[in-house]
């Protein structure tokens, strides 16, 4: 016959037992309640993002589009924005020549300094920035050079090579951080024709900065501009001084930027994407650099 303190401690026992797989039961299901909305809210995040991708994706087809459009069809490359609806989004979309842009790899030291001082407002930090961008020129060209093994003739288009991929390729300057940089975005480039500025589709704050040009000749530009479509002729326009930065002459490189918002989205994005046009009649464009939701 069992006595009463031992049917005590079966029972306790027992209700330890209980206890136990109550409360792992409790804790695996509240690790599965975790798991499942991490995963959910996982699910949301990709979501939105690949419907942000597609959003922006169309917005680049339509960029190319109206690129090659005709008469008053055709966006013109020049950064101004243009509004369209899509796939219940409001999209801006900007398309900007780099021609229109100051080339890193290109640009002559006068347009260099006076961009970096205009955009910088320092000199000091103007001649520094300017001296390192074409030390490194100096240097990708000389180390070209010697992996070719050839002698060619200094200042020809064989004796240059690209010391710069991205504008962010700057960040390699110990002086240069992400405020800097970002203050410069909107006028460099690596991917101009000749290295020039088009003055067809240059902004006007570009413009007024260039070495023998200033603010009354780029209203004058922008003045003619608008009037004459793509011909525009500098040499009543510009002093002989300033037209040694200019050329007329559009693509084939083009940034594309992006602006989506609306669609149920928190908060605007903005994606940018560097395109190459009409150089292969098989694809409308090849792409060269790809920035979601961030030149």
């Amino acid at each position: 016959m069992k006595s009463p303190d031992s049917d005590t401690r079966q029972r306790g026992i027992i209700l330890i037992v209980v206890l136990w797989t109550v409360a792992s039961l409790s804790l695996l299901l509240s690790t599965i309640n975790v798991s499942v909305r991490t995963n959910n809210a996982v699910a949301r995040a990709e979501l939105i993002t690949a419907k942000l991708e597609s959003l922006a994706d169309a917005g680049v087809e339509l960029a190319v589009a109206r690129l090659h459009a005709r008469g008053d069809q055709r966006w013109l490359p020049n950064g101004q924005p243009y509004d369209v609806s899509f796939g219940g989004a409001a999209l801006r979309i900007r398309i900007t020549d780099a021609n229109g842009l100051v080339d890193l790899n290109k640009a002559d030291a006068g347009v260099l300094f006076a961009v970096f001082k205009t955009k910088l407002g320092s000199d000091q930090k103007a001649v520094q920035l300017r001296d390192w961008v074409l030390a490194q020129r100096a240097s990708a060209t000389a180390s070209a050079q010697r992996a070719i093994g050839a002698r060619v003739v200094a200042g020809s288009r064989t004796d240059q090579s690209s010391a710069f991929i991205h504008v962010d390729d700057l960040l390699r300057n110990g002086s240069m951080n992400v405020q800097m940089l970002n203050s410069l975005r909107d006028v460099l480039t690596v991917h101009s024709r000749q290295g020039k500025i088009n003055p067809v589709n240059a902004s006007e704050a570009l413009l007024t900065v260039l070495p023998g040009v200033g603010a009354e000749t780029a209203a004058a530009i922008v003045e003619a501009r608008a009037r004459s479509d793509k011909k525009l002729s500098l040499a009543g326009l510009v002093a002989k001084s300033g037209r040694s930065s200019l050329k007329s002459g559009e693509g084939p490189a083009y940034r594309i930027t992006v602006d989506v918002s609306g669609a149920g989205f928190a908060k605007p994005v903005t994606m940018t994407a560097v395109i190459l046009v009409g150089t292969d009649g098989d694809a409308p464009y090849y792409g060269l650099s790809w920035e979601p939701f961030g030149f």
